[in-house]
């Protein structure tokens, strides 16, 4: 027969304390976890159970006020693959640099967060929500990708700026180099980590992005406080995202070098009136003459490469492409061995790329590479250029079953190590 400890007897574990101020008071609530990584999470959660619905009328509001790129888009309109990323990115959005209303008064998320009365946060939890409200979305030339480990950036709108080594295990086994990505860059410990909203581009879309970017820097930078510089950044950089999400790809106008008028992909229609006439005329010289009844033009199709994306965009958003693999199948090269492949595109590459060095190129700004390796940041964005080169030409020689073409003859004409 056990008898009962009353709760001001000693502990019969012999820690000479009384029962009641040890084993016998009331069990301790567990201390939650500090780790970083939950701290977003932990907010999110404590956002929606006590402040629903002023919580999702916030993420409501940034999502279809301030973001949302067309009024005519209907959200059921949007593949349910798209909208994790969506709210993963205004949901950071929120708590990094957005405001909450509660009761008659906007507050500012993080504030709320880190007050008195708000969730159960660790001090490294804390000091992380401190510096994610401090860091800025930026624009980064993503120039190095270690997978499973960390990634190398540069300031896209900085030129002073050098280049950024940063821890990050995830999105670095996706990600590849060349290209342009926002981002919140934040130090914790004694590294940099990405805060966990990306806002990377496709190709199509990072000219776009970084001709809004570089319009605001040069003509309306002036206009805005300095401390509201960031802001309008960073907004703009959300803003070119969900447009990338969210609708058809821009198109790049190509104009006739003789002309300088843009070029329309145009298809004419004929009906043959009569085929001896036509042969006859064919066989006799090389080209037609005007007044030539043999062939009735019928009608002419002209193609807007705008429309036709548009059309496609229905079947499904248009996702951020990596490393520009194009949509159409690989031409027949079944009937050369992949040796011989490999020397004619290693021949082909090398008179394509014989004065790159020293030849402007848009995506570094219309400078040349020997031009821009006279900095840090610049070096490191060579660098990220010809990284990009070598995945895409891996992925492409592994499409082709052969041997990928070697860029190494860049580098040594650059004079640069990898």
């Amino acid at each position: 027969m056990s008898i009962k400890t009353g709760r001001n007897d000693p502990c019969p574990c012999g820690s000479g304390r009384k029962y009641k101020h040890c084993h016998g008071g009331a069990p301790i609530a567990a201390v939650p976890s500090d780790d970083i990584a939950e701290a977003l999470q932990r907010s999110l959660e404590w956002l929606d159970k006590m402040h629903s619905r002023e919580f999702r009328n916030a993420v409501r509001e940034l999502t279809f006020d301030l973001f949302w790129p067309d009024d005519d888009l209907p959200p059921e309109d949007v593949d349910e693959n798209t909208w994790p990323m969506i709210f993963m990115n205004v949901n950071e959005w929120l708590i990094a640099q957005g405001d909450i209303r509660i009761g008659a008064r906007w507050q500012p998320t993080v504030e709320l967060l880190l007050g008195t009365r708000g969730p159960r946060l660790g001090p490294r939890q804390r000091e992380f929500l401190g510096r994610l409200a401090e860091a800025p979305l930026r624009l980064y030339h993503l120039t190095d990708v270690r997978p499973g480990e960390g990634l190398t950036l540069v300031d896209a709108l900085d030129d002073a700026k050098g280049p950024l080594e940063v821890r990050e295990r995830s999105a670095s086994r996706t990600l590849e180099p060349g290209q342009l990505l926002g981002a919140r860059p934040i130090e914790v410990d004694d590294h940099l980590e990405l805060s966990g909203a990306l806002y990377p581009f496709s190709p199509l879309h990072a000219s776009s992005v970084r001709a809004s970017l570089d319009e605001f820097i040069n003509e309306h930078q002036a206009d805005v406080h300095p401390e509201d510089r960031p802001y309008e950044i960073a907004l703009l950089i959300a803003r070119a995202w969900f447009e990338q999400m969210l609708l058809p790809p821009p198109i790049p106008e190509i104009f006739d070098a003789s002309t300088g008028e843009p070029l329309v992909p145009t298809t004419d229609h004929y009906r043959i009136e009569d085929r001896e006439a036509l042969e006859a005329r064919l066989a006799a010289c090389t080209e037609l003459e005007a007044g030539e009844t043999a062939v009735r033009h019928l009608t002419r199709e002209i193609e807007d490469p705008r429309g036709m994306l548009a059309a496609r965009h229905h079947d499904g958003p248009i996702k951020p492409v990596r490393g520009g693999k194009a949509d159409s199948a690989p031409a027949d090269l079944s009937q050369i061995d992949p040796e011989t492949m490999t020397d004619l595109m290693s021949q082909v590459v090398r008179r394509s790329y014989a004065n790159w060095a020293d030849e402007p190129i848009p995506i570094l700004d219309n400078r040349s590479p020997r031009e821009l390796i006279a900095t840090p940041a610049g070096l490191e964005r060579v660098k990220g250029l010809l990284r990009g080169y070598e995945a895409n030409e891996a992925r492409l020689a592994a499409e082709q079953g052969r041997a990928p073409v070697s860029f190494q003859f860049l580098w040594d004409a650059m004079g640069i190590r990898r």
